[in-house]
């Protein structure tokens, strides 16, 4: 999964997992019919932004109770402390950030981590991407020591933009079988949870967002 940040006109986008029908299903089989998305929940086309603006709020609720779940509407504050700076990291044409982001609500409080390779050689704050990790930590080594095609930092660096990566599993377990008491759960669940709760793609996402928050304080992104 991947975001990418763009200062300059607010621009954010996640690509997350595309893949093409028939790799996903395999040679031969046919996609079953997807529900059109510019038709409202009665049928009705859709042909003004007003009428797209009222079906976009469906589509958000159908995703968020069918999907993913709600976030909790917990109260929280989240701060974050540049543990480790190195500038001239990746033989100088980077500086390497460490920042630890801990969110503090009524429950208790969470913290994890994240890497920041931010180019040097540039005449104004970096677009950066923002990868949340589901594979070894050992593919996103700040160091650079082990590197890894999950993670092309170097190529990314070199392309004049912000290589940031976290772990998924310090902001959520990455398990089947999760009891939701690990993590940011506890924080911001504070032990209610029913069926439309949010599990662990929600909470990485927001985990993501909190680097984004993060970013907008950064001047040098």
């Amino acid at each position: 999964m991947v975001c990418m940040k763009i200062k300059s006109g607010t621009c954010m986008m996640a690509l997350c997992g595309m893949f093409l029908a028939g790799e996903c299903l395999g040679a031969g089989v046919i996609p079953p019919a997807q529900p059109p998305l510019l038709n409202d929940s009665k049928g009705k086309e859709i042909k003004t932004i007003e009428q797209w603006e009222k079906r976009r709020a469906e589509l958000l609720k159908i995703f968020e109770t069918e999907v993913y779940g709600k976030v909790p509407e917990t109260k929280y504050k989240s701060t974050w402390t540049v543990e480790q700076e190195d500038a001239i990291a990746m033989e100088g044409k980077a500086t390497l950030r460490l920042v630890a982001i801990t969110t503090t609500s009524e429950y208790g409080s969470h913290t994890f981590r994240v890497n920041i390779l931010i180019p040097n050689k540039r005449e104004k704050p970096a677009p950066a991407f923002i990868l949340i990790c589901n594979r070894s930590p050992k593919n996103i080594d700040p160091t650079r020591k082990e590197k890894s095609e999950f993670w092309p930092a170097e190529q990314i660096v070199e392309a004049g933009f912000a290589a940031a990566a976290f772990h998924n599993a310090q902001v959520a377990p990455d398990k089947k079988d999760a009891d939701f008491k690990k993590g940011i759960f506890p924080v911001l669940d504070g032990g209610k949870r029913d069926a439309t709760s949010w599990g662990a793609i929600a909470a990485w996402a927001w985990g993501a967002s909190r680097v984004l928050d993060y970013m907008t304080e950064d001047k040098d992104i």
